[in-house]
């Protein structure tokens, strides 16, 4: 076991974890973020990622919320100029946050979200219904388009969206 260094210390930490899994975990449970109506436009001066974000395990969802956890929807839209040589270079990176509570008293299920200075924040019993009204219709600005005509005319351009949906306090 020594011998491997590194490469033996993460291979008995992952058999540590999958003896051992966590109970009542959001994270243990298969999850999938599915990412529909993808796409780039221009609007005005700006470029934006529009997209639509729904989860597999609502129900499970519902009881972790209701059980007092916090969930996170996080999200990070990248905008490089592809390199054949080199690393891609990043030209605008942009962050995105949705959080998702439970109020016990009010019974009401509440999602505040967080993108860039706009913050937004709705509330509704029915989560079903809160998740499609501050998921359901996603738009992230990426960059503006005076950003790309200050480029290489002959430039490749990649945008990257990396989405994760976390339980915030892990206990």
């Amino acid at each position: 076991f020594f011998s491997y260094g590194i490469v033996g210390l993460f291979l008995a930490m992952t058999a540590i974890a999958f003896f051992f899994p966590q109970k009542n975990s959001f994270a243990a449970q298969p999850q999938n973020i599915i990412i529909e109506n993808a796409r780039l436009d221009a609007i005005g001066g700006d470029i934006v990622f529009n997209c639509t974000i729904s989860i597999t395990a609502e129900n499970e969802l519902m009881v972790l919320l209701k059980d007092g956890a916090v969930i996170e929807l996080s999200a990070e839209i990248t905008l490089e100029r592809k390199r054949t040589m080199w690393a891609n270079a990043t030209l605008d990176s942009r962050s995105y946050s949705s959080i998702l509570r439970h109020d016990p008293l009010t019974r009401d299920f509440s999602a505040s979200t967080y993108l860039g200075t706009k913050n937004d924040s709705s509330k509704d019993r029915n989560l079903t219904r809160l998740l499609y009204n501050a998921w359901g219709n996603l738009t992230f600005p990426v960059s503006s388009v005076q950003t790309l005509r200050d480029q290489d005319p002959d430039s490749e351009f990649v945008v990257t969206a990396k989405f994760k949906l976390r339980h915030t306090e892990v206990p």
